[in-house]
């Protein structure tokens, strides 16, 4: 009984394959109309963020993936893939990941029914009907998919710890929020707020669309002020031209639905601090943060930063969005001091059992095995001397 029940799960959920812009324009209506009813969502499962990404970031060595699952005729899903054809350790294979990690965070499922349930759909199609891949990435994850998924099932898999997404529940007033904050974190803040409104600064807001592309190139400008100068960090909206024709595209169909906006805090002609918000669907996400480094002392993108959030308590937002950083990259404390929720992500790569890249995966299994048997051999001996 539990079979054919899940059979029928299966079967009532059918997948159409979007691999080019015109099938991709041909469901944005349906697409938008899903966003706007999902509560599994963000600024990176929009289709003008899918659409842009690809637009300018895709190579010939790349193929749209796009996902549309159907429940009686209803777009209820979006997974939006890329399969690219590229060297994996050397050996060519064809990988699937997010099509949103061209500079997005935590990238994943549009869907309005339970993630669950598309994420069984989705094993089945990976397991049974496509199977010209040899890995799939899931990076940024919330948790690994479940252990009877039939990806999980038709793979090898290698789990590991993502990154970190901080964030400031917008519940509450600005006070209550600060009440959250360390003691010394809000006294130095105080301290240079007060220095930094003492200037008499301007805020200024752009968020007409034809303003974005020059806003773009106001805020690179800042940006090589900076350590994000360094254009071979690969930070910041202008680390190349095709990043620079990214956001201006982006940001222009963003705000054509006020959905995108930049924040320059200026004293007379002089830019002191810059901040690219996507307010999406009742979320603000911090994209971008940029200050002149003659400022720095005066931390002028923290006091831009919680200016604007003073404005955000009880103005309808219910989440400002840090955005998320790579342990690795250590401690980023004009995130984490001022953040008051953190997300843990964890990343999920899966070795298609008859792909390419098998005999990768067991020499791995093999080195990791030989690595954990010396371990335990000297663990006993340290235990057991003779």
């Amino acid at each position: 009984m539990l079979h054919t029940k899940k059979s029928t799960s299966l079967s009532s959920i059918s997948i159409e394959i979007v691999d080019s812009t015109e099938k991709l324009d041909r469901i944005e209506a349906a697409w938008r109309e899903l966003q706007a009813r999902s509560a599994h969502r963000s600024v990176f499962t929009t289709v003008d963020y899918i659409r842009t990404a690809w637009s300018c970031f895709h190579t010939d060595q790349d193929q749209m993936l796009v996902l549309a699952l159907r429940e009686q005729g209803r777009l209820v899903a979006i997974a939006p893939f890329i399969v690219s054809h590229l060297l994996y350790m050397h050996i060519p294979s064809r990988v699937i990941d997010w099509l949103a990690e061209w500079e997005g965070d935590r990238p994943g499922l549009l869907c309005e029914i339970e993630p669950s349930r598309v994420w069984e759909r989705l094993g089945h199609f990976f397991q049974s009907e496509y199977k010209d891949w040899d890995l799939l990435r899931l990076h940024e994850q919330a948790a690994p998919l479940d252990e009877g998924n039939a990806l999980v099932k038709a793979s090898h898999v290698e789990t590991a710890v993502d990154s970190i997404g901080f964030h400031v529940p917008l519940q509450g007033s600005f006070d209550d929020y600060l009440q959250q904050i360390d003691t010394k974190v809000k006294s130095n803040w105080r301290n240079r707020s007060k220095k930094v409104l003492a200037l008499s600064p301007v805020f200024e807001r752009i968020d007409r669309p034809t303003d974005m592309a020059a806003a773009v190139d106001r805020f690179i400008a800042l940006e090589r002020m900076s350590w994000k100068g360094d254009t071979s960090l690969g930070v910041g909206l202008g680390k190349d031209a095709r990043h620079r024709h990214f956001y201006a595209e982006l940001c222009r169909s963003l705000a054509e639905r006020g959905q995108a906006a930049f924040h320059f805090m200026r004293t007379g002609e002089q830019d002191i601090a810059a901040t690219l918000l996507f307010l999406v669907d009742g979320v603000v996400y911090e994209r971008h943060i940029a200050y002149n480094p003659e400022f720095a002392h005066l931390s002028p993108g923290i006091v831009l930063r919680t200016e604007l959030m003073k404005t955000m308590f009880g103005a309808g937002w219910h989440e400002f969005d840090l955005m998320g950083m790579q342990p690795s990259i250590g401690r980023q404390r004009h995130k984490q001091d001022w953040a008051t929720g953190r997300r843990d992500t964890i990343s999920q790569q899966f070795f298609h059992r008859t792909g390419r890249l098998l005999p990768l995966f067991a020499a791995r299994r093999m080195r990791d095995w030989l690595h954990l048997g010396h371990t335990e051999d000297k663990s006993a001996a340290d235990t057991h001397p003779a």
